[in-house]
Order: structure tokens, then sequence, then C-alpha cells
């Protein structure tokens, strides 16, 4: 699994856990609606600033959301 399907299984998990809808989330972190799963589909790199932004939008710490990358 590569760190972008990680990432985004940890942003659906999250919106899950608080109830948030995915795709609202992709436009408060600042993307374009399914951008999380468009990174996934295309194995893109995962920056640290799409981390912060997607932190700051599901209101956790960036370490949430880097569980099981970069392994």
């Amino acid at each position: 699994m590569t760190d972008a399907e990680i990432f985004n299984k940890n942003v659906r998990k999250i919106c899950k856990e608080k109830d948030l809808r995915y795709t609202k989330v992709d436009k408060q972190a600042g993307y374009y609606q399914g951008c999380a799963a468009m990174m996934a589909e295309r194995g893109a790199g995962v920056s640290t600033l799409h981390i912060k932004r997607y932190a700051k939008a599901l209101g956790v710490k960036p370490e949430r959301l880097m569980e099981g990358m970069f392994t």
C-alpha cells in the first residue's frame, strides 16, 4: 500500500469517526473535491502541506493522518 493510499484511508477513517462528509473535507482543506482519493489512485506523493491542511480541516493532529506511512 502506498503512502497516498494510507493517507486516504486515514482521512476516510477520521471522517467516519467524526461524522464528517468526506467530499467536504477536501474543500475545507483547500483542495478540489476528491483530491485525497485521486492522490491514492495515482500513487501521488503526500506532502507535508497536504497533511497539515487535512489535519486542520479534520480537527486532528497531523500525526493521526500519518499513521502507517513512511514505512
